[in-house]
């Protein structure tokens, strides 16, 4: 398993603790919140189309369900409605990321 797929793992398996830890009226207003990061683990985890360079580049990232949540909460035209909406979101938060961190992290299109 790629080391970016085993920290969004581990980062999943905390977030579902934590939701699992909370009242029932608490889990039911985050349920928008734990749709999106049930869409993101899955993407992540069956996804065979990701492009090397951009799981390069996620290997350097904490967080990245967080974040991707936090970039799609500052983006209202950002979507998950499809894998292709999810790689748009992937794309902004790792050009996010790279402007924070790197020199020009931000995901190119292949064929």
């Amino acid at each position: 398993m790629a080391r970016f797929l085993w920290n969004i793992e581990k980062e999943y398996r905390k977030y579902k603790q934590k939701m699992l830890a909370m009242s029932p009226e608490e889990i039911w207003n985050k349920c928008c919140e734990i749709y999106f990061y049930s869409c993101l683990y899955e993407y992540f985890m069956y996804n065979e189309a990701i492009p090397y360079g951009v799981a390069k580049q996620l290997e350097h990232c904490r967080d990245i369900l967080y974040g991707c949540w936090q970039r799609y909460l500052g983006d209202e035209e950002l979507s998950i409605m499809s894998w292709g909406d999810i790689d748009r979101l992937v794309e902004t938060y790792l050009q996010n990321e790279g402007e924070k961190n790197y020199d020009n992290g931000y995901i190119r299109k292949t064929a």
